[in-house]
């Protein structure tokens, strides 16, 4: 399974994490310029690789950010199999596809 997903608060569940082999969240909001053009990398990285992209606006979910104690956006976090691997805060937006995907995907 692989894709994007528009996670908010109701949709939300644990098992997203624990049952995938690779699962990205990114924290983000509408006004945030640098994470749409994260959200825009990563949605093309999930075309190109087996990871499911779930997308949380921060401003429509707060309890989500809390849970994962959230800070700053863009914020990604990519979970094995229910296991925090890797946490990516302030992707400066001149980092190209290939760096983001070394760094996440690694």
């Amino acid at each position: 399974m692989s894709g994007v997903i528009h996670l908010n608060e109701s949709s939300f569940s644990e098992d997203l994490l624990q049952n995938h082999e690779k699962v990205l969240i990114n924290f983000w909001a509408e006004w945030c310029g640098p994470c749409k053009f994260v959200n825009h990398i990563l949605e093309e990285l999930a075309q190109e690789e087996n990871l499911i992209i779930c997308l949380v606006n921060v401003d429509k979910n707060p309890k989500l950010m809390q849970k994962f104690q959230i800070e700053t956006i863009p914020n990604v976090l990519l979970y094995s199999h229910g296991k925090l691997i890797e946490q990516v805060k302030k992707l400066d937006k001149l980092i190209m596809k290939e760096e983001i995907r070394k760094k996440i995907l690694a």
